[in-house]
C-alpha cells in the first residue's frame, strides 16, 4: 500500500523577478517549502520508507538559502515559488525517488509548485 508523508520548513530570504511590476528589485519574503514523497509505508516508522531522513536534507537546503539573496545563490533559477519548487525538486529527487510533490508559498501570497509522477 503507498502512503504519503511530507515535510514543510519556512526560510526567509531576499530576490527580485525582473519584468514583474513591483518585484524587479530586491525585496525580501518569508518562504515555506512543503515536501511530499509517496511509497511504499515502513511499518515501523508510519511513514514512506526513507523519509526518515528528509527532514535532514531539505534543512540542510534552507540553511543555505536562508538570510540570502536567492538571485546571488541560485544563478539561472528563476526566484519566484515556481522557480524554487523546481530547484528543490531537482536537489532533493537525487536521495528521494519517491518525492512527488514540491510547493512553495511566498509571505506576499504567491505559490507555486512541481508535480512528477512517481515513475519518472
Amino acid at each position: 500500500m503507498d502512503v504519503m508523508t511530507g515535510y514543510t520548513a519556512r526560510f526567509d530570504a531576499s530576490h527580485s523577478i525582473q519584468g514583474w511590476a513591483g518585484h524587479d528589485r530586491t525585496h525580501g519574503h518569508s518562504f515555506e517549502v512543503s515536501i511530499t514523497l509517496e511509497g511504499e509505508l515502513n511499518p515501523l516508522l508510519g511513514i514512506v520508507r526513507g523519509a526518515e531522513t528528509l527532514k535532514g536534507y531539505v534543512d540542510d537546503l534552507i540553511r543555505e538559502l536562508d538570510n540570502r539573496d536567492l538571485d546571488d545563490m541560485l544563478q539561472g533559477v528563476v526566484s519566484g515559488p515556481t522557480g524554487l519548487a523546481a530547484y528543490f525538486m531537482e536537489r532533493l529527487a537525487i536521495w528521494f525517488p519517491t518525492i512527488t510533490t514540491v510547493t512553495v508559498r511566498c509571505s506576499d501570497g504567491m505559490r507555486g509548485g512541481i508535480k512528477r509522477s512517481r515513475r519518472q
